[in-house]
Order: structure tokens, then C-alpha cells, then sequence
């Protein structure tokens, strides 16, 4: 009996300090999940696991570690052992449905999260997941009855946001902003629920609004980086280059670990080299890539940093298009598929390795000739393709005709003067690439004109001008340029003695606030900083007309219609603000501060043939519309650009006067048929900035700036501003901006 009561007692201390070592280990992982230490808490719950193997809450809590940190296969596995021991627990089967869910395993994520509402069926987190789930199957008539029926029993306006990206999706437009806007009467403090609202915006193409709901997300819960990934990667596409590399740096330190977000590194490099003018920014470039390198691991990861490379930085950073295509090789090593290697293919293209391109589209055509359907996307890698084929089989190289300065035997005589405009024309069957001017790029027009100015050294100077066709044949012209000394640089007190010999006068709109549309951040800035450069520089007169309805805007078109005006007058009309696009009427438009929200019928809104009907009844010859705005291409009816002129001219005055006998119709727009970005907050947008540049230079030595001047200036910004000419303007014409 002695002996049986000693082991009794031996057999129960053994287990009570098997219980309190397993406490302590416990404590000491829940300390560590506190702190973000989840590979350590992992380790943790691992030792408690082996002490205790059945027990449910050990598991289920080491898979939430494994989330973390984004270890979904063994997140997985804990979920399942965590409901083996505990069927009945609704939060172990979301987790469960939800790691099937990360995976992109839908089906069984379904059945997940339908378990655990029959366990909880109020429970909204739950529902969100299971309509997130249904979306992904898009099952959106089935979500949409299941957000019916739960907004019966909760107000909560979690669901109204995510029964408006379900209309999205189906095209329903009306009826997902009618749900947008009765979520957002009302004042309700959620992470999840400001970051549902990014996601519609960004949908919307409404990337200011998206970036201010995705930065209120990250207020309310200041450790999800997946929400300052969101601001940074739309600040990019906005051309807020500054913003997104903050952003980028940020992210990486927030994240716990670097295998986190691989995808950050690309964000700060992609911003970084746009930034990388002057070179301050390589550094960040090239060490934001080397950390890419050293953690990427998975396809998407691959897949995403090509695509950036090669969408954003082929033109400014060529070198990226090498990492662009290592990273698309990576890629279809992972995943032979289609779209792979049509990332291959035009990456390939675009480094001018066209064999290799060539062979990769072939095999990303062969794939889709095994798939019944997409035939979008047969179309696209049959254009591709042929695209590839031209290029790699034309040796020709391209004509170059030189149309100013005129030469005499391939010489050209120029009177004391620091830089030449070289204009001209260049032709190839397959397209014209790029021209450059002793090594500099010259701006070129679709149609094969460039222009571009070079700096003169001494008394004589050797221009070569290179022009390359799009299947990379080069062709070259010569010029020997003298420069004689002759009649000293204009002064301030002969440029004044220039005139048109009439009046100028400029009404700049600037729209910042609607009622139904997203507030914008700087186009009543914008239009004040251009209005006062006008005045200072040119002696324009200036009225600004800000946040206009559509009434207040035709009244006001009226006033200049009615306005008297002598023949030497000029009239520059400027619009900032939101545009829109409506692609059943094929038909663009100016956004007033009372116009409906993509309104199936256009009356709220000031339509293209409106204004140009309005511009056409204008009396003053010489008129300039300038538009920064979504669409501003799209008021002609040809999103056509207008090419470069030869404004060098030995008697200014005799220029001046030439160019005031033409009737003027010309326009300055900010993007063709395309959304464009507002920019930094109490900044200018990226056309405003190249627009306040061009009109401070001042006209330069002559004092007078051109239309084909100010090209020049906007050369390069994205998405690319649009020249060209409305009815009723005569050859020959110009919008003249003289310095006072």
C-alpha cells in the first residue's frame, strides 16, 4: 500500500510540472506574438505541442504564427489538427476556410466559412470572408442575396461596401454607388472597412479618394503593411514618385520580415529611378533591387517586378529591362503558361532581342491554341508577334530629312548664338522609334517629325543627328554648323520693343470640390500659379473661376463670347478639374462641381462639342485651350498631335507679326484618352509642373514662347500631353506668349 501511494504521488507531481511547464511556454508564445516575434512564438508552441499533442488551442494558435508570416501549408495543417480535436469551434473552421482562402483554394474555403457561420452565424467578419470568397468564385448573384439578407439583421456598412465592389464587378455601376454612398454617411471607425473603400476607388480609377481611405486604414490598425503597399503603389501610378518612395520605405520598415513583402523592394526601386534626375537616387535604386534579389522566392513575386520594370521604367532606366527579363525567365520557370511568356515575349521586344522574343511568343501562341475562348488574348500575342517578325527581318535604315536649319552643302551659318533648334522629318515603314541630337533625345511625333535644340561650342560645331526605326536600323544625317559673331544677345530693352500690338487675356477654371465626385487636391493651385506667371511674365489679364457649376461655367463661356476683341488679341482658356469618358457614346467631357457621378446621360456635364462649339464662337482670332484633366485628348475627335515648327526667326518682329495674320485654334491637353494624376497634395500635377517651367524660361533668348516651345518643355511627362488644332485654324498659325 506504501509503495502504491508513493508512485500515486510521484505520478502526480510528474504531471502537474508537465502542466506548468506547458503554462509557462504558452505565456512565453503568447509574449512573443504580442511583440511579432512569430517565428519564435512558432518555435514555442512547437515544444508545447510536444508536451501536450492533442491539445487544439496550441495548434490553432501556431497556425496563426504560420499566417504571419505567410508559411500558408503549414497553417493549413494547424487549422485542420486544431478542428480534428475541436470540431465544433466556429473560430478554428474560419481559419480554416481562411488559409484555404490565401491559398486560392476556393472551394474548400466555401465550405470553411459556411461551417463556421452555422456555429456563428452573426458574426460579420465571418460573412465578409465568405462573400470575399463567392466574389473570387464570382458567385456575385449568390453574394449579393447572401449581403441582402445579412443587412436585414446588421446596419453594418462593412456589408454595403462589399455588396458595391459586387456590383462593380457585374458592371452595375448606379447601384454600387448608391451603396458607397449610404456606407459612407456614416462615421464608422474600421480598418477593414477603410480598405474596402480603397479597393473601390482604386477600381474607379479613383486614386486620390483610394489613397486617402487606404492611409485612414493604416491609422486605424498601424500594423498591416498591406495598406501602406496600397498608397504607395497608387501614389506611383499617379506620378507622386516622392510620396510612393516614402511610402516603399516605410513599408519595409514596418514589415517584420523582409519575406514578407518582396514586392515593396520593387516599389521603392521603380520610384526611386524615376526620381534618379540627378543621381541622387541610385543608390536606393540599386539597393532596393539587391534586397529584391536576396528574398524573392515565389512566381507573382517574379511576375510583378518584370511588369513594373517594364511598364515604368524602359524608357527612363533602360538597365532595368535586363532585371525586367530575368525576372520573366524566373517566372515561366515556375509556371510554363501563357502569360509567362507573353511577359517574356514583350519584354524581349523591348530590349530588341528579337529572337528570343520571337520564339517565346510562338510558344505562348502555341499554348492558347490548345484553349477554346480567349480570343482577346489570341489577338494580343498575334500582334505581338507580327510585331516581332517586322522587326527582326528589316535591315533598312530609316530617311532623314533635315528641314531647319537649312544647309548649303552641308554647311550651316548661324550669328553668335549658344544653342540651335534642329528640326526635321525621319521615315520608316515600321515606325520610328527615337531621334537624337548629338547623343540627346529630340522630341519626336508619331507622324516622324522631331525637334530638338544643341548646344553650339566655339566657332564650329558638328551636329549628328541619329534617327532608329522600331526594328532598331539606325540612320544618320551630318551638319557643320559656324558660329559668327554678329549682334549681341537681345536685351530686356529691345525685347520689349516686340509686340502682338493687341491685348492677351486668360480665364483659367479650377475645379477642387464636387458634390458627386472625388475632391482633387491641386487644380485651383494650379490655376493661381499659372495665372500669376501669365501676368508677371507675359502681361496677360487674368480671371479665375473656381469650383463652377456647369451653369456658372456656360455663363461665364458666354461673357468671353460676347466679349469684343481686336485682331491682335489672344485668348488662352484653361480648365483644371476632373474629365470623363463615356465609352457607349464615344464621347469626352469637362466634370463640373454639380455634375452626376458617370451618369448614363451626359447633361450634367460641359461635353467636348459643347466646348468647342463655345471656342469656335469666340470672336477673338488667336485662341489657346489648355486642359488638365482625365480625357482632355479626346476633344478632338482624333486624339491627333500636332508636330513642331520652326520658330527660329532673325526679325522677331516681322515673326510676330506674320503669325498674328492666321486664325488660331490650337490645344495644350494633359493625356488623350486616358485618366491623369492630380499629383502631390499643395503641389501641381505633373503637366503643371513642365507648363510653369516652360512659361518661366521666359521665351528664352528671343523672349518669345511657342506652342512648339512649350512641347518641348512637356516632352516626357506621363501620360503624354497631346498638341493639336480645333476647327477653323489655319496653317501656319501660333499662340505667342511675349515676355513684357
Amino acid at each position: 500500500m506504501k509503495t502504491f501511494t508513493v508512485a500515486l504521488v510521484l505520478l502526480m507531481y510528474v504531471g502537474l510540472h508537465q502542466l506548468t511547464a506547458q503554462n509557462n511556454i504558452a505565456d512565453k508564445a503568447v509574449e512573443q506574438m504580442k511583440n511579432g516575434a512569430y517565428a519564435q512564438a512558432i518555435e514555442s508552441w512547437s515544444r508545447a505541442i510536444s508536451l501536450e499533442a492533442t491539445n487544439d488551442l496550441f495548434y490553432f494558435k501556431r497556425g496563426q504564427c504560420n499566417l504571419k508570416i505567410n508559411r500558408l501549408n503549414n497553417a493549413l495543417l494547424d487549422f485542420n489538427k486544431a478542428v480534428e480535436y475541436a470540431p465544433e469551434n466556429a473560430e478554428y473552421l474560419f481559419y480554416q476556410g481562411f488559409a484555404y482562402f490565401e491559398q486560392g483554394d476556393y472551394g474548400n474555403a466555401k465550405w470553411g466559412f459556411e461551417n463556421a457561420l452555422k456555429r456563428d452565424a452573426q458574426n460579420v467578419e465571418y460573412f465578409l470572408y465568405k462573400i470575399k470568397n463567392l466574389s473570387a468564385l464570382e458567385q456575385y448573384r449568390a453574394a449579393i442575396e447572401d449581403c441582402r439578407k445579412m443587412l436585414r439583421v446588421s446596419e453594418n456598412p462593412e456589408i454595403l461596401v462589399q455588396r458595391a465592389l459586387l456590383y462593380q464587378r457585374q458592371g452595375d455601376h448606379e447601384l454600387a454607388e448608391r451603396d458607397i454612398k449610404q456606407a459612407q454617411k456614416t462615421d464608422f471607425e474600421s480598418a477593414r472597412y477603410q480598405a474596402s473603400l480603397g479597393l473601390y476607388f482604386k477600381n474607379e480609377k479613383d486614386f486620390a479618394q483610394a489613397i486617402r481611405a487606404y492611409s485612414k486604414a493604416h491609422e486605424l490598425e498601424k500594423t498591416n503593411v498591406h495598406y501602406i503597399y496600397e498608397s504607395a503603389y497608387l501614389m506611383l501610378q499617379i506620378g507622386d514618385y516622392k510620396g510612393s518612395l516614402e511610402k516603399a520605405t516605410k513599408l519595409m520598415q514596418f514589415a517584420n520580415s523582409r519575406q514578407l513583402f518582396p514586392n515593396g523592394f520593387i516599389l521603392k526601386a521603380t520610384s526611386a529611378a524615376l526620381l534618379n534626375k540627378d543621381g541622387s537616387h541610385l543608390n536606393t535604386y540599386e539597393s532596393s533591387v539587391k534586397d529584391f534579389i536576396a528574398v524573392v522566392k515565389k512566381e507573382q513575386e517574379y511576375v510583378f517586378a518584370s511588369n513594373m520594370f517594364a511598364e515604368y521604367l524602359y524608357q527612363h532606366y533602360p538597365v532595368a529591362l535586363k532585371h525586367a527579363k530575368d525576372w520573366a525567365m524566373k517566372a515561366t520557370s515556375f509556371d510554363d503558361n501563357y502569360t509567362n511568356n507573353y511577359l517574356l515575349a514583350q519584354v524581349c521586344f523591348k530590349l530588341d532581342e528579337t529572337t528570343l522574343a520571337e520564339e517565346t511568343a510562338k510558344k505562348a501562341q502555341d499554348i492558347l491554341r490548345k484553349l477554346k475562348g480567349f480570343e482577346t488574348e489570341k489577338k494580343q500575342i498575334s500582334d505581338l508577334l507580327a510585331q516581332i517578325v517586322a522587326k527582326g527581318s528589316d535591315k533598312t535604315p530609316p530617311a532623314l530629312m533635315i528641314t531647319s536649319p537649312v544647309a548649303s552643302r552641308g554647311g550651316v551659318i548661324v550669328e553668335d548664338v549658344n544653342e540651335i533648334i534642329v528640326t526635321g522629318v525621319a521615315r520608316d515603314e515600321s515606325g520610328i522609334s527615337k531621334v537624337l541630337i548629338n547623343g540627346n533625345m529630340a522630341k519626336l511625333n508619331p507622324d516622324g517629325n522631331f525637334e530638338g535644340k544643341t548646344v553650339l561650342h566655339g566657332e564650329q560645331t558638328k551636329i549628328v543627328i541619329q534617327a532608329t526605326d522600331k526594328r532598331g536600323n539606325d540612320g544618320f544625317e551630318t551638319l557643320i554648323v559656324e558660329n559668327k559673331k554678329s549682334t549681341p544677345t537681345p536685351t530686356k530693352e529691345n525685347l520689349a520693343q516686340v509686340t502682338t500690338n493687341g491685348k492677351n487675356y486668360a480665364i483659367l477654371f479650377a475645379n477642387n470640390e464636387y458634390q458627386n465626385w472625388g475632391q482633387l487636391y491641386n487644380p485651383i493651385n494650379d490655376a493661381k500659379a499659372l495665372a500669376k506667371d501669365l501676368q508677371t511674365i507675359y502681361g496677360f489679364e487674368t480671371e479665375i473661376v473656381q469650383n463652377c457649376t456647369q451653369e456658372e461655367f456656360i455663363l461665364k463661356m458666354r461673357e468671353y463670347i460676347e466679349k469684343s476683341y481686336n485682331d491682335n488679341d489672344q485668348l488662352m482658356i484653361f480648365y483644371a478639374g476632373h474629365g470623363h469618358f463615356d465609352e457607349t457614346f464615344k464621347r469626352g467631357a469637362l466634370v463640373m462641381k454639380d455634375s452626376e457621378y458617370k451618369a448614363k446621360t451626359m447633361k450634367s456635364y460641359i461635353s467636348y462639342d459643347e466646348l468647342r462649339s463655345f471656342i469656335s464662337a469666340i470672336p477673338c482670332k488667336h485662341t489657346l485651350y489648355v486642359a488638365d484633366a482625365c480625357f482632355s485628348g479626346t476633344i478632338d475627335e482624333k486624339v491627333a498631335r500636332r508636330g513642331g515648327k520652326d520658330d527660329v526667326m532673325k526679325n522677331r518682329q516681322d515673326f510676330i507679326n506674320r503669325i498674328m495674320s492666321y486664325t488660331t485654334r490650337l490645344y495644350i491637353t494633359s493625356g488623350g484618352k486616358c485618366y491623369v494624376p492630380d499629383g502631390k497634395p499643395g503641389g501641381h500635377s505633373p503637366f503643371m509642373r513642365r507648363m510653369l517651367e516652360a512659361m518661366r524660361s521666359e521665351g528664352g533668348n528671343d523672349g518669345i514662347l511657342t506652342v512648339a516651345e512649350i512641347q518641348s518643355y512637356l516632352d516626357g511627362t506621363n501620360p503624354i500631353p497631346l498638341f493639336g488644332e480645333l476647327d477653323s485654324n489655319e496653317p501656319g498659325s501660333e499662340f505667342l506668349f511675349i515676355k513684357k
